[in-house]
Order: C-alpha cells, then structure tokens, then sequence
C-alpha cells in the first residue's frame, strides 16, 4: 500500500465496518422476541368441527376455516374487554 492509497484504504475499511455491523445487526434482531409484552393470544375464534381426542378446527369471525388444528389446551374462552 502507498502512502498516497492509506485514505482511500481507510474509507473502504470504514465502508466495510459498517456495512458488517448492520448486517450483524440485522441477524441479532431476527432472533430477538419482538412480542414479549404483546398480546399472547390471537383470536377470538369459533369452533368450526370438533375433531375427537380434544382436536378442534377453527373459524375467524370472517367465516375462514383455518388449515391448522388446534388442540383443546391450547384454546381460551374469550372474555369481551371490560368497557
């Protein structure tokens, strides 16, 4: 390297740093919970088909059947916000 190249070598350096930090940035904040204080359950939901063994299908109140089953733990009776 030339004494003439150090501050063209030192921009790239720089360009570099930061184009790596944003990148790990990018990856660190994939994998943080971005919901912690959110709301835990979504919903409210009917019960479209009662499957046995505990299995329920569901529907949203827009009449869509969702794919997934659901298990019966796994669901919650819905309480209307207190006005």
């Amino acid at each position: 390297v030339l004494l003439g190249d150090i501050p063209k070598v030192h921009l790239q350096a720089q360009a570099r740093i930061k184009r790596s930090q944003q990148l790990q940035k990018l990856r660190h904040n994939s994998r943080i919970h971005k919901d912690k204080l959110g709301e835990k359950w979504e919903g409210p939901f009917y019960v479209y088909d009662i499957l046995g063994n505990g299995v329920y299908k569901l529907r949203t109140m827009a009449d869509k059947v969702l794919k997934q089953k659901v298990y019966g733990n796994r669901l919650k009776l819905y309480q209307p916000p207190p006005r």
